[in-house]
């Protein structure tokens, strides 16, 4: 077993954001997660969810065996070797005697941001229709607000945690 850690990871958005808090504020439909003092930030689970995915992919793509997330009846446990993804990741259920994978920190912006920004709205809403996948047009009654953070914004991170070798 060895201690790992990554940092600074810097993330750099090349375009708009949108990680969803769960919930409007008012005129927006889907507003984006913010910390206690309101400030932008990108999830720690929610990095650790893409960074899991493209790893899945890549291990397939070597044909190694990785089990089948999201859903935790068809991923590694108590029951079986886990695979080499989960190694790194964890697993629901895991055993005790194994690692539980990395800890993602959240990502917040860099002070140089946060400094730039005062007084400044970092984010902006972008009005929508649902449409209808079938026929291809706009469905009724389908308008919704969602709440994106701007472009070119720059977050940093890390990464820590026991992985076994």
């Amino acid at each position: 077993m060895a201690f790992i850690e990554i940092e600074p990871i810097t993330i750099h958005l090349q375009g708009a954001l949108h990680v969803g808090a769960g919930y409007g504020r008012g005129l927006i439909d889907r507003a984006i997660v913010r910390d206690g003092r309101r400030q932008l930030y990108i999830p720690g689970s929610s990095l650790k969810g893409k960074v899991r995915e493209a790893c899945e992919r890549l291990a397939a793509s070597q044909k190694l065996y990785v089990c089948r997330p999201p859903y935790p009846r068809g991923m590694c446990g108590k029951t079986r070797e886990p695979c080499i993804v989960c190694r790194i990741f964890g697993t629901p259920g895991g055993r005790a005697d194994e690692s539980l994978g990395l800890y993602w920190d959240n990502a917040y912006l860099t002070e140089k941001w946060r400094q730039a920004a005062q007084g400044l709205s970092l984010s902006y809403p972008r009005t929508q229709v649902g449409m209808s996948r079938r026929r291809g047009v706009a469905r009724e009654g389908l308008l919704f607000t969602d709440e994106f953070a701007a472009e070119n914004l720059t977050f940093h991170t890390c990464i820590s945690g026991h992985l076994p070798l």
